[in-house]
């Protein structure tokens, strides 16, 4: 009877454990491309070109560094007159199915979902 009491606290405290790692959704972004890619909103004049937001999910991620080039290519291809990209928006999230991903992989393999939105801008001049 003891020993299945300290084998289901054990159990327990390795399950928190395990939750708990696999929850924290960190991670470093890198983005390149031809047009400046700005957090922010500019000081100068602009005339916006339309808005984009793409999501997507990434699994068995091992170097916790997403590439956004693609979703930044994208979102400029519908337009070949962009200057810019502001008011750029990034969220790292975990959805359920992510949260399974890492339950299953015990946190060693990343599973995360990103969502990306900002303005195809062209300067007025």
């Amino acid at each position: 009877m003891r020993n299945k009491m300290l084998y289901c606290i054990i159990f327990l405290l390795l399950l928190g454990l395990t939750i708990n790692l696999t929850g924290c959704t960190v991670c470093k972004i890198i983005a390149r491309g031809n047009q400046p890619i700005i957090l922010n909103t500019l000081p100068e004049k602009y005339v916006v070109l339309g808005h984009f937001s793409k999501e997507k999910s990434f699994y068995f991620d091992y170097t916790k560094a997403p590439d956004l080039s693609s979703f930044i290519r994208e979102a400029t291809a519908a337009y070949p007159n962009t200057d810019a990209v502001v008011n750029v928006f990034v969220e790292v999230k975990s959805t359920i199915g992510d949260f399974f991903m890492n339950l299953f992989t015990i946190g060693f393999a990343n599973a995360y979902t990103i969502n990306v939105e900002g303005d195809v801008i062209q300067y007025q001049k």
